[in-house]
This record gives C-alpha cells, structure tokens and sequence, in this order.
C-alpha cells in the first residue's frame, strides 16, 4: 500500500484535504468497479433480477467503501464506526437522489448527452459527497480550520 499512499499524497507534499479527496475518489472508483462486477455476476451468472441485484451490490460496495474510507482516506477519524456508517450511508441515498434529478435535468432541460451529463454529475455529486463526508461523517472538518481563520492586521 506504500506506493499508493506515495502517490495519493503526491511524494507527502500534497495538503492533508487534497490527499483525502484523492483517496476519496480512488476508493470511491475501486468500490463502483466492485458494484459493477457483483452485478454482473448476480444477474448475468446467478439469475436475480437486476434492479434486486443492484440494490444489494450497491449496499455491498457502499459498505465497502466506507470502510476503506475509515482505515485509509480518513483514518485519523474520532467519530464512532457505526454513527459514521449511518451517516455514509444516509449521504449515499442523498447522492443516488441528486445523481438521478441532476442527471433528468442534465439531459431533459440542458439536452445534454447522457453519458456526458453523466460525467458532469457524477463530478460535482462526488464533491458534494466529500465535503459532506469530510465533515460530518469523519470529522475532519478542524484540518480546514487554518484556511478560513482571519489575519489579525499589525496596529
């Protein structure tokens, strides 16, 4: 795990927030490669239907993926496992919500390109997920405290 620790944290030059939002969407596309695989397996070899299949996979991935969130991307957490496992999931719904309305309107209004609409959906829910996620779930939220502090002017 050296070598992708290295490189998610740019050789440990990359500030703390950058390194945890590059993990983010490492494990994040780890999790849905998972998803995906299971679903096909469930449909395709096992014969579940696949709206029931992709509810369970998602659970599966999702699950997964906060708990790599938790050893990896975010393990200096103080919150509790579970809590924090609620509130990944809770923010999990929120985004397939957003991801779906955002999608409709990407395509039905802006006459966007499915897959395109998609991409940009994807992009700025996976965004609203960290923040969320960042703060709340983890609560890292402290780590950003420097950035908005004030600069006191010399009298």
């Amino acid at each position: 795990m050296e070598p992708v620790n290295l490189i998610t944290s740019l050789g440990g030059r990359s500030p703390i927030y950058i390194t945890r939002l590059t993990r983010y969407g490492v494990a994040g596309g780890l999790t849905l490669v998972l998803d995906i695989v299971l679903l096909f397996i469930l449909v395709e070899f096992l014969g579940i239907y696949y709206l029931l299949a992709a509810g369970t996979t998602y659970v599966i991935a999702h699950s997964t993926n906060y708990f790599i969130q938790r050893n990896w991307g975010f393990k200096e957490s103080k919150s509790h496992v579970f809590k924090g496992y609620v509130y990944f999931i809770f923010f999990g719904i929120l985004g397939i919500f957003l991801t779906v309305s955002l999608l409709a309107v990407a395509v039905e209004k802006l006459e966007l390109n499915y897959l395109l609409g998609r991409w940009f959906v994807s992009i700025f829910v996976g965004l609203v997920l960290f923040v969320l996620n960042y703060n709340i779930t983890f609560k890292m939220g402290k780590e950003l405290s420097h950035l908005f502090k004030r600069v006191k002017k010399k009298k």
